[in-house]
């Protein structure tokens, strides 16, 4: 008991990242409207850009009711609903992630120009593949468990009363999504 708690330091971290990523979209957005260039993927990368701000909003939350700290200091009434709150920001987070990576691959044909048609299949399927996964991984993350709330309350597995996806399948599915496999020569570098 009484570890010292870096909630402050990781809040600065977030926040940090968000606004700086919020300067780049903006400006991003700005030089767009003003050429008159707005495109699907502008309007996918505002869908991961919200995404990405509910999930830091989802963060602070988390932080403000005790989590980031060590189980043992965590009252055991609140860890319930901490682990609650962080299964479903690792949503938001997935789904950010991935509505990111589908806006890029939108924009690279644009920034390449006239490129081969087999090109664009593989990024095309490639693109398609990713978002796949990513929703896979989305919905293994919330509903891996029957009754839901076993997801967040592992004492019904330990008691019997709740089915849940292997730990080991659940595990695959989200090195597949962050680009351990399949994925890495799609954006280039491990993103978890």
């Amino acid at each position: 008991m009484g570890v010292e708690s870096h909630n402050a330091n990781f809040m600065a971290l977030c926040w940090v990242g968000f606004t700086l990523t919020s300067i780049l979209f903006v400006a991003r957005c700005y030089v767009r409207i003003k050429r008159h260039f707005l495109s699907w993927d502008d309007f996918v990368m505002l869908l991961s850009w919200l995404l990405y701000l509910a999930a830091v909003l989802i963060t602070t939350y988390t932080a403000h009711i005790g989590g980031w700290r060590h189980i043992s200091d965590i009252p055991p009434e609140r860890i319930t609903h901490i682990v609650e709150v962080i299964l479903l920001n690792q949503v938001f987070c997935i789904l950010g992630q991935t509505l990111g990576k589908t806006a890029i691959a939108l924009l690279i044909p644009r920034l390449l120009g006239t490129t081969s048609k087999w090109r664009l299949v593989v990024l095309y399927v490639n693109a398609v593949i990713q978002f796949c996964v990513g929703i896979v991984c989305a919905l293994v993350t919330l509903f891996g468990c029957t009754p839901v709330k076993a997801t967040w309350e592992q004492q019904l597995q330990a008691e019997g009363k709740a089915h849940c996806i292997p730990a080991e399948s659940s595990y695959a599915i989200g090195l597949l999504q962050c680009g351990k496999s399949e994925n890495a020569p799609f954006d280039g570098q491990t993103t978890c």
